[in-house]
């Protein structure tokens, strides 16, 4: 898989902070961001940059804003059905 659940987000975080958090592993495909909620996702180009960010999360403990964010499997967005 190439997208990233990205857990326990502070409240407020932005698109931009959520994009920082990912970029320096690949370039980003597209990111999502659930209003309202503490997470979001982020969808890298390559398979390779998705697995080297999500292995990063799970050896590193990354924070945000003194939160501890969580990184985890996602299903990519298939397309929206009318």
């Amino acid at each position: 898989s190439r997208s990233v659940y990205v857990g326990n987000l502070p409240v407020g975080t932005t698109m931009e902070e959520i994009a920082s958090l990912g970029r320096g592993f690949g370039p980003l495909e597209s990111m999502r961001m659930m209003m309202g909620a503490s997470y979001g996702f982020l969808n890298f180009l390559r398979d390779e940059d998705a697995y080297a960010f999500w292995q990063s999360g799970q050896a590193q403990q990354p924070h945000l804003r003194g939160n501890r964010i969580f990184l985890n499997w996602a299903k990519a967005p298939g397309p929206v059905e009318p």
